[in-house]
């Protein structure tokens, strides 16, 4: 059952998880642990994943990389990017 293996998610994730047929895909370790990251976005799950498989990056740095749209331009993470990407030039 899905709740027992990932006892600490909240509902909303949950329920994101079931409508769209996710609880159905191979629980591996960097699923079960990139869902109990904070910063995680369920909507982002399938490019997590496929970032993840074509760069083999930490999961943390695979969320960093989604969330910054580097999957989307096909650029392989570097944090220094990250740095100017987040920098506040104000």
């Amino acid at each position: 059952m899905f709740k027992i293996d990932y006892p600490n998610i909240n509902l909303e994730n949950l329920l994101y998880i079931v409508n769209n047929d996710y609880e159905k895909m191979e629980y591996n370790n960097f699923n079960k642990e990139i869902i109990l990251k904070e910063n995680f976005d369920i909507e982002k799950m399938d490019r997590y994943q496929k970032y993840n498989q074509k760069y083999n990056l930490s999961i943390e740095d695979t969320i960093d990389a989604v969330n910054n749209n580097f999957d989307k331009y096909d650029i392989k993470y570097n944090k220094e990017y990250l740095k100017y990407l987040n920098h506040d030039y104000t």
